[in-house]
């Protein structure tokens, strides 16, 4: 009962992932391809360049092929962001498959996309900007990741230093309490000797 439990939690977490990652995909393939009709001056809107619509007919065709990318693309990043999570591997072997396999699957999608043409300069240009925003996205994660981890051992500290003060007032509590039971003790045995006194007088 418990392993189908665990294994219809990790369905479900993976088929979020997979719903989230598609919609990220197409969000931001849509952006990019916004801001470059943008900047290209063109008067209509093409999801990609004029030869990747052209192959299409019309620029909904197009569109619609393009989103289909998108929603691919998105697929890479999001499940290949898994392989951070194999905590046998060092963080260096998981960077570099992780690198990898975003490389590889994204690399054939960018030129069904029409970004680049398929020559050698073009490939180039293509690893190296890849390269270069991989590095920087990895140092970011890189530094959140360390920020939360200062911070959750932050607050665990500060607990345990929480705790050792309740300890601490504990124990000066039970100090006082034995004292005050002690005296209790001597008050009475005190008042037991006087009665006693009186009553051989």
């Amino acid at each position: 009962m418990k392993n189908t439990m665990k294994n219809t939690t990790k369905y479900t977490r993976y088929v979020r992932l997979g719903i989230e990652s598609a919609v990220i995909g197409i969000a931001v393939g849509f952006l990019i391809s916004l801001v470059f009709s943008a900047l290209n001056g063109a008067s209509t809107y093409y999801p990609s360049a004029p030869a990747f619509v052209s192959r299409f007919g019309t620029p909904l065709k197009a569109t619609v092929a393009s989103a289909a990318i998108w929603v691919l693309i998105g697929l890479v990043f999001g499940y290949g962001s898994l392989i951070f999570e194999i905590e046998k591997w060092s963080l260096l072997k998981r960077t570099v498959i992780n690198c990898c396999v975003y490389y590889v699957s994204f690399l054939p999608l960018a030129i069904v996309a029409g970004w680049f043409p398929l020559d050698g300069a073009h490939l180039a240009v293509f690893t190296g900007i890849y390269l270069l925003i991989y590095a920087i996205f990895w140092a970011v994660n890189y530094w959140i990741a360390e920020a939360e981890i200062h911070q959750i051992n932050q607050c665990l500290k500060e607990r345990a230093d929480d705790s050792d003060n309740g300890d601490s007032d504990n124990s000066e509590n039970s100090v006082n309490s034995d004292e005050s039971e002690n005296s209790d003790d001597s008050e009475d045995s005190a008042s037991s000797e006087n009665s006693s006194l009186s009553n051989e007088r």
